[in-house]
């Protein structure tokens, strides 16, 4: 009997590890260890097309945290429920052949517990151990010694990724396997395909951003590179939830913009410039791919899933620099060298902070606001990042764990 709703985890299937037949006993029994996530994001979406993936090579379910409510843990039956959930979760890592967990709480638990396991270090990760001298110290004398001793393998989100953890008290270097985020790309072109039925009203010729509400993303300095360009009469459409939320709708009433928060009403308007909240939205790529530019003025990436979408789209991109943004255009600045050049568009400016570079920024938006520049990154994103050629090295992981 599985834990119920109000349990600490759930599985995407009613599954057992006891495998039967021959050709069971060929595959290896995967888990994909997460937090259960509250919004469509990076993480889940490299969950679902891993598990989609792998499925085709071995046995796979996925296996989602959930934080306790709090009348979970003040009544007694549901305290003995949780310890049922712990002890079930405990058997499930220690019978799996390889655990491989995404996120800071699953790494714990999958490289304590599991007799295999490969923990994957997301920039969300990074920016939480940047962000306080507490989080150092657990990263550094807590999660990294436990990486270092009883993890099997570590996958960096991106190289930029692999800074604290190659500098700490304990190396792990020995057991770093460079295999870098990835898309689906499959998934993108059956969305794209003329048959799909499409979600998304004929609305284009918007600047777009794609990612939570959160001071990481750099949402608010976006708002305000914005309001400076109302006169451009173009709207910035906005997917995502998170933290921030309210306080972006309080700043654009102080900076007078107006908010709108359907696709279609833009079309109704002669005035274009507001900025259209969407909140989380579980699949942009028709969003993207009706838009005129992808802004990206994120503070931390361990390497962005719109960021690689936007290039497989062939659409330009202003981002922020930092590690993640770095690595990509140096690979696409390589892949140049070996194949000619592909004429993308990813433009690195600093972070928005002070009111010069904000002006960067709005100086660099307004030069793609009448144009729609031809870019062709398409074959570089599916040669590096696609799923279809990442899966390949995540096997060969797995069969040498």
């Amino acid at each position: 009997m599985l834990p119920n709703d109000n349990a600490l985890f759930e599985l995407n299937c009613n599954y057992s590890f006891r495998p039967f037949g021959r050709e069971c006993l060929q595959k290896k029994q995967i888990i994909l260890l997460t937090l259960h996530p509250n919004s469509p994001g990076g993480v889940d979406t490299r969950v679902q097309a891993m598990s989609k993936y792998l499925s085709a090579l071995h046995n796979v379910i996925i296996v989602r945290l959930k934080p306790p409510k709090k009348q979970f843990i003040i009544r007694l039956n549901r305290i003995l429920e949780a310890l049922y959930a712990c002890l079930h979760l405990i058997r499930l890592l220690r019978d799996a052949d390889v655990v491989i967990s995404l996120g800071s709480i699953p790494n714990l638990l999958g490289a304590s517990i599991a007799r295999k396991s490969i923990v994957c270090i997301t920039g969300s990760s990074f920016f939480s151990y940047e962000s306080s001298l507490i989080a150092r110290i657990y990263w550094t004398f807590i999660l990294e010694p436990i990486y270092a001793l009883m993890s099997t393998a570590i996958v960096p989100a991106s190289p930029a990724s692999l800074q604290p953890l190659l500098g700490g008290i304990m190396s792990v270097q020995g057991k770093v396997s460079e295999i870098y985020g990835f898309i689906d790309t499959q998934k993108i072109d059956s969305i794209l395909s003329p048959g799909a039925n499409s979600e998304i009203l004929d609305v284009s010729g918007y600047f777009v951003f794609v990612g939570s509400l959160s001071h990481q993303k750099g949402i608010q300095e976006l708002i305000k590179i914005y309001a400076s360009l109302l006169y451009l009469n173009i709207p910035l459409v906005i997917c995502g939830d998170g933290p921030l939320f309210d306080d972006c709708f309080v700043q654009c009433q102080r900076l007078s913009i107006e908010v709108l928060t359907r696709l279609s009403d833009i079309s109704r308007r002669q005035c274009k410039s507001c900025i259209v909240f969407l909140g989380s939205v579980s699949n942009p790529i028709e969003i993207i791919t009706n838009s005129k530019l992808l802004l990206c003025p994120y503070y931390w990436e361990g390497l962005s899933n719109t960021m690689l979408e936007g290039l497989y789209l062939n659409k330009p991109i202003i981002a922020s620099t930092n590690p993640a943004s770095l690595f990509l255009l140096s690979q696409l600045e390589k892949y140049d060298i070996a194949y000619g050049h592909n004429n993308w568009k990813l433009s690195l400016l600093d972070h928005p902070t002070s009111l010069k570079q904000r002006n960067q920024w709005c100086e660099k938006i307004k030069d793609y606001a009448f144009i729609d520049p031809i870019c062709s990154s398409r074959a570089f994103i599916y040669d590096n990042f696609s799923a279809e050629k990442n899966i390949l090295k995540w096997n060969s992981l797995i069969l040498s764990c």
